[in-house]
C-alpha cells in the first residue's frame, strides 16, 4: 500500500532540519586549538581532557579532528561545574542530544521553590548552582 505522500515530505523535512541543526552546531563548535585559548591552557592539555577518563570536557570527535560545543563555554572559560556533566555523559548520545538537553528547560531544575519556571542545565550551572543535580541527570540520558 502507498505511503501518503505528505507522510513522507514531512519525514525528509523534519531530516533536513535535523541535519541543518547539527551543521550549525558544528560550525559554532571550537577547535582544539580555539578552546585552549579559550582555557588557557595547551592544545595537548583539551586533549588529554577530551580522552581522559573520565572526560572534563565534552567533544564531537569526526575522524581525527576534535571539535567541541560553544555551550559549554562562557567567555572567559568553562561553565562553572561542567567538567562534572562532562564526566557523566554517555559517550554514545548523538551530539544533538546532549545539546538540546543541556540547552532546553528541564523539569527537575526549577528556578525557585514556586516552580513557576524551569531552568536549562546550562542555565542551572552558569546561575551558580551545584552542579550535582545537573550531573545525576546527565547520567541517566
Amino acid at each position: 500500500m502507498p505511503k501518503p505522500r505528505g507522510s513522507e515530505a514531512g519525514g525528509e523535512d523534519s531530516f533536513r532540519k535535523t541535519q541543518e541543526k547539527y551543521d550549525s552546531l558544528v560550525r559554532a563548535s571550537l577547535t582544539l586549538e580555539q578552546a585552549a585559548q579559550r582555557l588557557g591552557m595547551a592544545p595537548g592539555q583539551v586533549l588529554q581532557r577530551l580522552t581522559a577518563q573520565p572526560p572534563t570536557l565534552y567533544g564531537i570527535r569526526t575522524g581525527a579532528t576534535w571539535l567541541l560545543p560553544e555551550v559549554q563555554f562562557e567567555e572567559s572559560g568553562l561553565i562553572p561545574g561542567f567538567e562534572e556533566i562532562a564526566a557523566r555523559l554517555d559517550p554514545d548520545l548523538h551530539p544533538l542530544a546532549v545539546f538540546n538537553w543541556f540547552t532546553l528547560p528541564n523539569p527537575d531544575l526549577p528556578e525557585d521553590e514556586r516552580e513557576e519556571r524551569n531552568l536549562s542545565p546550562r542555565e542551572w550551572l552558569q546561575s551558580g548552582r551545584s552542579p550535582a543535580p545537573v550531573a545525576e541527570l546527565a547520567a541517566d540520558l
